[in-house]
């Protein structure tokens, strides 16, 4: 199988974008990512994904799944991050509008199993006095057939970079591992 790939775009509720496999219990996506997620950018909830954007409006996704893990070229991104996911018999769904509606997510005909998901975000950058969110921010996800295991960083972005997001979570979660001073 060639790789399949997709352009969207995405409205990005609260910046979360889900991407779902089987249907996650009641409760297991969190409207707040955890301070390990958002270091990542990236919750894992088994069967489900939370991905982190840098703004809510038109947020552009390249999908790209093949049966083989995709070379390591991170360059031209700011962060990478990676995990696995389950997908159940319905595919896998990539969305925003709340996981149990769902109403404008694009579904993908995936086989049932495991697979590894590559998060590359690009176009991030140090946001001036004065500007609002981004808008050339980026993002592309990667499946694959994998195991499953642990998220992980594969590039982490420059703490400045994060330092000036406008949104706090991701501000405070930085000060608390130290990797942003406080002022």
């Amino acid at each position: 199988m060639e790789t399949r790939r997709y352009d969207l775009a995405f409205d990005a509720e609260f910046s979360l974008v889900s991407l779902v496999g089987e249907a996650p219990e009641v409760g297991a996506l969190p409207a707040e990512l955890t301070p390990a997620e958002s270091l990542r950018m990236l919750g894992s909830r088994g069967g489900a994904l939370t991905i982190f954007t840098a703004r809510e409006w038109d947020v552009p996704f390249t999908v790209e799944i093949s049966e083989h893990e995709p070379s390591e070229d991170f360059d031209g991104w700011e962060h990478v991050a990676e995990a696995a996911i389950r997908v159940g018999t319905d595919g896998l769904r990539l969305g925003s509008d709340g996981v149990s509606e769902f109403k404008e997510a694009k579904r993908f005909d995936l086989e049932p199993g495991t697979y590894r998901v590559r998060v590359s975000y690009g176009g991030l950058r140090e946001i001036e006095e004065g500007d609002g969110e981004l808008d050339d921010d980026h993002y592309r996800i990667q499946l694959w057939p994998g195991p499953q295991s642990e998220p992980v960083v594969l590039k982490q972005m420059d703490p400045a970079i994060a330092a000036s997001m406008p949104y706090p979570q991701m501000y405070g979660h930085f000060i608390e591992r130290g990797l942003i001073p406080k002022e």
